[in-house]
């Protein structure tokens, strides 16, 4: 213990003497003698936004480069992966980065369950309902927004923000947040069960083949060929009716309900901060309006210009 080298900038006591280590005062100093290595951070780190070492303008080719390094894949260390060409080689990679394990895992119960579950108000709905709030906030104020019930769930967390008294870019920058990550979402449903979709006749082929060369590979046993060649057919038909009456109907489902939501967020969080910002009702609705096409800015039986 008595060759330990003890730095004054650490400020170190003796280490048996316990109670100089209790001494709180002590913690609390400061020391000056890492002001200059902690301002020299700078050249010691790399900086993202620093075209010497990465300049994000310019086009990166995934038909040529693969985004993660070869030696990342086991499979082209196989007699599969020598197999392949270059080519095969970087467009397997790229495929590979983009739909880790982990997303897949994760997007399909989600786009399941925001396929079947998720119902919300329609566009001209929320327009009225926003409108009905404006006229609540002009006339009891913000505190009277707390006793105000919605079914929509981003629609309430607004109205709390604007009843709580949280600034205009707080309001602005969470719920645009809370939207952006929500559609993000959506949109990996969609891609998953797409391009899920669009494999599945393939995997039904590959099961077709595989039946066929059972099949013929016991020509000489007719009592084996019936049941092969079920196995060969049924495979294609299973890969037709994965891709055609589950996959691809959830996943253009998928993408309705992203644009519908794209649209019936942005109004909200427009109609929330002109509430916030004390815009008169009429003028909340003539400006969320604009969200809507022109035979639906009418109520039923009001006549719609020419």
């Amino acid at each position: 213990m008595d060759n330990i080298t003890k730095d004054p900038a650490y400020n170190a006591v003796d280490p048996n003497d316990f109670p100089a280590m209790l001494d709180t005062k002590r913690y609390g100093e400061r020391s000056t003698a890492f002001d200059k290595i902690i301002s020299a951070t700078h050249d010691h780190f790399w900086d993202p936004l620093d075209k010497k070492y990465i300049d994000f303008n310019d086009a990166f080719d995934t038909t040529t480069q693969t985004i993660l390094p070869a030696n990342f894949f086991p499979i082209f260390h196989t007699r599969i992966g020598e197999t392949m060409t270059q080519e095969q080689k970087i467009k397997f990679a790229n495929e590979s980065t983009r739909w880790q394990l982990s997303a897949i895992l994760h997007g399909l119960p989600l786009g399941a369950k925001f396929a079947f579950t998720m119902s919300r108000l329609a566009a001209r709905d929320l327009v009225d309902e926003l409108a009905r709030i404006a006229e609540i906030a002009r006339k009891q104020g913000p505190v009277g927004l707390e006793k105000v019930e919605t079914d929509e769930p981003f629609l309430a967390k607004g109205i709390r923000y604007v009843a709580d008294g949280y600034d205009l870019e707080f309001i602005r920058d969470n719920l645009e947040r809370d939207r952006d990550n929500f559609l993000m979402h959506l949109d990996e449903g969609s891609k998953i069960y797409r391009a899920i979709g669009d494999c599945a006749p393939a995997f039904g082929m590959i099961g077709t083949l595989v039946g066929m060369v059972q099949m013929f590979a016991n020509m000489t046993d007719p009592s084996k060929l019936g049941p092969f060649m079920a196995t060969a057919l049924l495979a294609t038909l299973y890969g037709a009716l994965v891709a055609n009456l589950f996959c691809l109907p959830i996943a253009d489902k998928l993408h309705g309900k992203l644009l519908d939501e794209e649209t019936n967020r942005t109004l909200i969080i427009d109609g929330i901060l002109m509430i916030r910002d004390s815009k008169s009702p009429a003028l909340v609705r003539e400006m969320l309006l604009a969200y809507l096409p022109e035979k639906h800015r009418h109520e039923e039986g009001e006549p719609v210009p020419a």
